[in-house]
């Protein structure tokens, strides 16, 4: 038996996506009419997710005895249908064009989820399903025995209908007599009108109908034995397909003050929440701008009522705090210095002089004074990590003439985190003659 669940789409297709204008039906033959309604089912509540159409477009290839692409481009093109997006997937490196028996049976063997891997886009899928279901709707006008079931939207109540189009070189001919059976029995027991089930029924053109309720585990058989047909078909256990969530954030890794674009493709879900955030759409993106390592959790409730927490982390690095303000600062021992002796400090790091200062200071430095602290200018945003070890300052004595000068020194750097690192204390003596000092981090 073949899955009934193809043939439900067949129908839903056209009412919910609307192919609009007129459709030309090409479906004529009895042969390609027998492949599109064999499943029996027509979904007209649109009960069916894009996965068990994807289903139907498989049995497509399956029901047709295709021997080459070009065999299935030309019926597809005889039934308007647009099948490029199937026919053009790489499944593992087989392809239709090259050959095309190896890439059917890897497609009858790969399922929606796989398929999706490959590149095949949902859009594809509802566009062929519903090419179906409007020549599936021109088949049921050509004479015959027709059965179908019509599932509920809670896929447990459902109809069976079997009705007969008289052919027209027989106008007088307007009924078939014959039989309809449910299994299991155990659903059977639930069909009404029960007169209808198992016993000699007349069908004409008006059809005849059963309301039944089963399990949503339970597979249903419906046999139809009448004198014009006996179609059977199937009435596959409803089996919930399992949330398939795609969500991330692209780029993974910001800066702090940058932003990424979290996105997210939903299927088969009742409702979805980005955290901190509420209800969204099932498919849709969302800027952000994270000032730490954050991790954002896309919320969904399956089709059983089920609930997943699908997370995407955006790592944010943290800027390196850098250098924003520098102090030297004096204190005068037993030699004074010139109130008009000039000193130029830098300090100098591995990427070169960082901070700087050229003053005399306010004038004469005496003797066992403290002088200071006095700001420097900041040259460049050196990194905290890059200081100790690697940075010094360098004190050159300028004077007018000669004078010696004998003190003690040090130099305070300060970063945009807060963090302030100072130097060692240490004595200088200069001079004329000997101008340098030097202090390390």
């Amino acid at each position: 038996m073949k899955s009934l669940a193809i043939y439900i789409y067949y129908a839903a297709a056209i009412l919910v996506l609307g192919l609009g204008g007129t459709v030309t039906t090409r479906a004529q033959n009895a042969t390609d009419c027998a492949n599109l309604l064999k499943f029996g089912i027509y979904d007209k509540f649109r009960t069916f997710t894009t996965e068990s159409h994807y289903k139907q477009v498989k049995e497509f290839f399956e029901n047709n005895t295709f021997s080459s692409r070009q065999q299935a481009e030309q019926k597809a093109g005889e039934l308007g249908l647009q099948i490029d997006g199937i026919l053009g997937l790489n499944l593992g490196g087989s392809t239709s064009s090259n050959n095309f028996e190896e890439w059917k049976q890897k497609l009858l063997r790969t399922s929606y989820l796989e398929a999706r891997s490959f590149g095949l886009t949902d859009t594809a899928i509802e566009t062929i399903s519903g090419r179906m279901t409007s020549l599936v709707e021109a088949c049921l006008t050509r004479s015959g025995v027709h059965a179908y079931v019509i599932p509920a939207a809670d896929n447990q109540t459902f109809t069976v209908t079997v009705d007969f189009v008289p052919t027209t070189s027989n106008p007088g001919h307007t009924t078939t007599r014959g039989t309809i059976s449910v299994q299991p029995s155990s659903v059977a027991a639930q069909c009404s009108p029960a007169s209808f089930l198992n016993q000699p029924i007349e069908v004409g053109i008006q059809g005849r109908s059963l309301s039944c309720r089963r399990l949503p585990s339970d597979t249903v058989t419906v046999v139809v034995n009448m004198d014009d047909g006996s179609p059977t078909f199937t009435y596959d256990a409803f089996v919930i397909p399992p949330i398939d969530v795609r969500f991330g954030a692209n780029p993974g890794t910001i800066n702090r003050g940058g932003a990424t674009l979290l996105s997210w493709d939903v299927r088969n879900a009742l409702n979805v929440s980005l955290a901190d955030f509420g209800p969204v759409l099932t498919t849709g993106s969302r800027s952000v701008s994270p000032t730490e390592t954050t991790e954002y959790k896309l919320n969904v409730v399956g089709l059983d009522g089920k609930t997943a927490s699908v997370p995407a982390a955006v790592t944010v690095i943290q800027p390196q705090p850098h250098l924003t303000g520098a102090r030297v600062a004096f204190h005068t021992t037993d030699d004074n210095k010139d109130h008009d002796t000039n000193v130029v400090i830098n300090v100098i790091c591995d990427s070169g002089t960082v901070a700087s200062v050229s003053s005399n200071f306010g004038g004469e430095f005496k003797d066992h004074r403290h002088y200071g602290p006095f700001g420097m200018t900041v040259l460049a945003p050196q990194p905290v990590n890059r200081v100790n070890g690697v940075c010094r300052a360098e004190l050159t004595e300028q004077p007018n003439g000669h004078d010696e000068w004998h003190f003690n020194w040090w130099v305070e750097l300060t970063f945009s985190s807060g963090v302030t690192i100072r130097s060692a204390t240490r004595a200088g003596n200069v001079d004329h003659d000997r101008p340098h000092a030097t202090v390390n981090f």
